[in-house]
């Protein structure tokens, strides 16, 4: 199929990058939904740990009830899902945050898109856990919640993909004698690495003193 001159959107021969801009920006959406969906699940969960009354001892031979949410076990839930989630929240508002200033924030995006959907899975995992067989039946949103999720690693890019990407134009811009900076998220012009670390940091091998016994 030859396009008339006149009907090309953009410059001859960019075609995919234009794509790719109008991919950009969903992926971000697709982060801002998954924040919303482990809210949810999150949500659920705490909700049965609270709610849900077991046995209290060892064996349940001590007598008497407690909340599900006595258990260690089931505290450090709460607290690995908690920390992934406002992990996730704040990679998606620097992802934002970048594409707001003008920025293309490739690898922001491929970062929070991969970790994003697999923080999902594990927060959605994590619920079912906690609900136990019930979980995957419909008497709770977690069934379809969990199946809808797991398509996340691979629409819009497979995990390997993103996770592929991220690493590939970190490496590269060490390459290029710069370095990552976190606090400006991106590369910057720096001190080659790892060649001349020691010298701008002013670090030296200490000397073994003469007279010592290894």
């Amino acid at each position: 199929v030859r396009v008339p001159f006149s009907n090309i959107i953009g410059k001859r021969g960019q075609g995919f990058l234009i794509a790719q801009e109008r991919l950009g920006p969903g992926r971000i959406f697709h982060c801002m939904r998954w924040i919303g969906q482990a809210q949810r699940a999150f949500d659920i969960m705490c909700e049965r740990l609270v709610q849900r009354q077991v046995p209290r001892g060892r064996g349940g031979m001590s007598g008497g009830a407690m909340p599900l949410g006595e258990l260690q076990l089931m505290r450090k839930h709460v607290y690995d899902s908690y920390c992934e989630l406002v992990a996730h929240r704040f990679m998606t508002l620097a992802a934002a945050e970048k594409m707001d200033a003008g920025g293309y924030a490739k690898v922001e995006l491929a970062a929070a898109k991969a970790n994003g959907a697999q923080v999902l899975c594990r927060i959605l995992d994590r619920a079912v856990q906690v609900w136990g067989a019930k979980g995957l039946t419909e008497d709770t949103p977690l069934s379809s919640m969990y199946r809808h999720a797991r398509a996340s690693r691979f629409y819009d890019g497979p995990d390997e993909l993103h996770i592929d990407t991220v690493g590939r134009l970190v490496l590269q811009s060490y390459s290029r004698g710069q370095r990552w900076d976190f606090g400006r998220a991106g590369p910057t012009e720096g001190t080659k690495y790892p060649e001349d670390y020691m010298a701008v940091h002013k670090m030296t091998t200490p000397e073994t003193p003469k007279n010592s016994k290894l």
